[in-house]
């Protein structure tokens, strides 16, 4: 499988990533209409958010997993009839993923689904690597007794997960619980923005590899090892270390 390398990724957290940041507050109210138990119209009929936030939630979710497919088109109209919305929470999610760089948006020509592209993946990585192990190393120095384990049931889920989405999700919620105890507010904030961006190409490149998944157990049981004990040299090296692990595996499918 191959995708269209571009090399131009340049102002990514200028825009996109401080648009998601920032959030949108916006409140739109859909119409109701009839849909099965587990539809997509019946998942949005019963959100807890925002009309224009679970429109973005499903796009963003259509997205990531592949259903909707680099560089194809966002039909307004189409996913309006598919949630049993207007037009408009629609318009307003589309503003969202462009923030988040998950669509790309051209006035006359609509909204289509960004491509994955080689150097902004690239980019993505030397952000994780460069603010991650500033967080992991507060949270390990902060942490009080019992401060770990929450990572340490995430952990457990995450061993139980099954399919990318799934697992990607669970592995996120786990290193997510790992930087708690660091209090770096705005720091997870760019640490989140920039997972929301890079999800994609790890779901893009999953592999169900028995060998695959062993290894990456490994990697990060490591991590939690190390932070459990406040060893924060070791706990920094295993987590660069599960960082340059999935990101050759990645750079073999862009390849």
């Amino acid at each position: 499988m191959s995708t269209r390398l571009e090399t131009d990724a340049a102002g990514l957290y200028s825009g996109r990533a401080v648009g998601v940041m920032k959030g949108f507050n916006m409140d739109l109210e859909s119409e109701r209409a009839v849909g099965g138990r587990n539809s997509p119209k019946a998942a949005f009929l019963s959100r807890t958010q925002s009309a224009s936030q679970a429109c973005a939630e499903y796009l963003r979710d259509q997205i990531v997993s592949g259903s909707l497919e680099n560089g194809s088109a966002i039909v307004i109209d189409r996913v309006a009839a598919t949630l049993g919305t207007s037009h408009t929470p629609v318009r307003e999610a589309i503003r969202r993923l462009e923030a988040e760089g998950l669509v790309s948006y051209t006035p006359n020509r609509g909204a289509r689904v960004r491509g994955l592209y080689e150097a902004e993946f690239e980019e993505l990585v030397d952000l994780r690597k460069a603010v991650e192990p500033i967080v992991l190393a507060k949270a390990i120095r902060l942490a009080e007794k019992g401060a770990f384990d929450e990572a340490d049931r995430e952990f457990r889920h995450w061993r139980k997960g099954v399919g990318a989405k799934e697992m990607l999700s669970r592995q996120w919620k786990f290193l997510r619980a790992m930087y708690q105890p660091s209090g770096l507010v705005r720091s997870l904030e760019v640490v989140d923005a920039n997972w929301r961006l890079i999800e994609r190409y790890h779901q893009f490149a999953w592999q169900t590899s028995e060998l695959v998944r062993a290894q990456d157990q490994r990697l990060k049981e490591e991590i939690l090892v190390r932070c459990r004990a406040r060893q924060e040299h070791e706990a920094l090296a295993a987590l660069t270390d599960a960082i340059d692990w999935g990101a050759s595996i990645v750079r073999e499918q862009l390849g």
